[in-house]
């Protein structure tokens, strides 16, 4: 399979997955990111309580550090969050839009939304957007199937 014909999903954790595939595969056709995290450090301390206290650094081997990816990313990426996310709050999917400098870029934030019921609180919405964000790919990229 032609890698520019690849368009990859993740959810959440998924979501910082996908981002990491698309630096050692930049050549991709796209992401779609839904509920996603800035970094697992900022995760900890917005989190708070017990995990303030989290050895983040020392712990984890991945940092999960998508703001900083993102920031030498130009892949087209949609990102997807909803308003009432207490899990993933939807700040980070907007800095991370914020951040990249991808000329193909949406954010679609989801009025009462929250990390796990986006798709059906959108309803079909939220297969519009990603229709809409995928015919933009096909516009700008003739050779995408």
């Amino acid at each position: 399979i032609n890698p520019q014909n690849i368009l990859v999903y993740g959810h959440s954790l998924g979501g910082a997955i996908a981002i990491e595939l698309a630096t050692r595969h930049p050549e991709m056709a796209g992401l779609i990111i839904k509920s996603s995290f800035t970094s697992m450090e900022n995760m900890v301390n917005y989190q708070g309580g017990i995990y303030k206290f989290f050895p983040v650094k020392l712990l984890l081997h991945q940092k999960f550090d998508s703001i900083s990816k993102l920031r030498k990313l130009e892949l087209p990426i949609l990102l997807i969050h909803g308003t009432e996310d207490s899990l993933v709050p939807p700040y980070m999917s907007e800095e991370l839009f914020a951040v990249t400098p991808a000329k193909i870029k949406d954010l679609y934030i989801v009025p009462g939304a929250a990390h796990n019921n986006v798709t059906a609180i959108a309803g079909d919405e939220y297969l519009h957007r990603i229709n809409q964000f995928v015919n933009q790919l096909k516009h700008h990229y003739p050779n995408l199937k």
